[in-house]
């Protein structure tokens, strides 16, 4: 299966989940819309699971941030939530990928997609300010965003067992983060 491919079922997925459960916020499909496909991670099949479900490691967007990172976390976690009627979302076709954690040996490091300032980890800039130069010449970096908070309507509680992602880069990169502009 290609990677486009995967991209395109797990944005896809996402989006059924947020339609499905009516009570969250519509800044969730904002965020998830502007992300669209390429802000989707990739998996790799954990090698020791040899039958299904088959057990995913993430590939991480070491350029996302950990508060987009986290709400997508979220976002994942309403798959196994009834919605306010009670009902679960229908589970027909393949089963769902079961992601086990980030992957222990590889990070996607770009191509970089143009995004709000918010969406970035401003730590991966540090070695690569030229790029950091270029985003901010962009319309997008510059249009506001509001990034919605996870612990309102209660899934707050959705976000347990998140843990941000640390790239080795970021702790071998200088202590010096640039800041995005104020909006």
């Amino acid at each position: 299966m290609s990677i486009v491919l995967i991209f395109i079922q797990l944005y896809e997925l996402r989006r059924r989940i947020l339609e499905f459960h009516k009570d969250v916020p519509t800044a969730y499909t904002d965020l998830l819309d502007t992300l669209g496909v390429d802000g989707m991670s990739s998996d790799e099949t954990d090698p020791e699971c040899k039958v299904k479900p088959f057990r995913f490691y993430r590939t991480p967007k070491v350029w996302r941030s950990s508060i987009i990172d986290r709400i997508l976390f979220v976002i994942d976690r309403l798959y196994a939530r009834p919605n306010v009627l009670g009902a679960h979302p229908a589970r027909g076709g393949n089963s769902r990928r079961n992601r086990i954690g980030d992957h222990p040996d590889r990070a996607n490091l770009g191509p970089l997609p143009q995004y709000p300032s918010c969406f970035y980890e401003m730590r991966y800039f540090v070695e690569r300010p030229g790029a950091l130069q270029v985003l901010q010449s962009t319309t997008e970096w510059h249009e506001p965003f509001i990034l919605p908070e996870p612990f309102f309507n209660g899934l707050g509680e959705l976000e347990f067992g998140f843990k941000p992602y640390e790239w080795a880069g970021y702790a071998a990169s200088s202590t010096t983060v640039p800041q995005p502009p104020p909006n």
